[in-house]
C-alpha cells in the first residue's frame, strides 16, 4: 500500500500535535502534581467521613445487612461497590 500527501499530512499533524501536548505536560508537571495531591488528600479525607457515618449507622441499627439493602435499593449504582455479602 502506497500513503498518500494525506496520509502523511496527518501522520505529521498527529505527531506535532502529541510533541506539544508532551511539551505542555512537562512543562506544567509541578502544578498537575500539586492538585493531583489535592484530590488524593480531599478523596481520602472523604471516604473516611464516609466509613465513620456508616459505621457509626450500623451501631445504631444493628443490621448491617438491612442497612445495605437499604442503600442499595435507593441507590443502584452502590450494588457495585458493595460486596455481595452485604447484600
Amino acid at each position: 500500500m502506497e500513503s498518500t500527501n494525506g496520509d502523511l499530512t496527518k501522520s505529521s499533524e498527529t505527531f506535532e500535535t502529541l510533541l506539544k501536548l508532551l511539551a505542555l505536560l512537562i512543562t506544567s508537571y509541578p502544578a498537575i502534581l500539586s492538585l493531583l495531591e489535592q484530590f488524593k488528600e480531599d478523596f481520602a479525607s472523604g471516604i473516611r467521613t464516609i466509613t465513620e457515618a456508616l459505621n457509626s449507622i450500623r451501631e445504631e441499627n444493628g443490621d448491617p445487612e438491612r442497612l445495605t439493602r437499604q442503600l442499595t435499593e435507593a441507590i443502584p449504582e452502590l450494588g457495585k461497590y458493595i460486596p455481595k455479602a452485604y447484600t
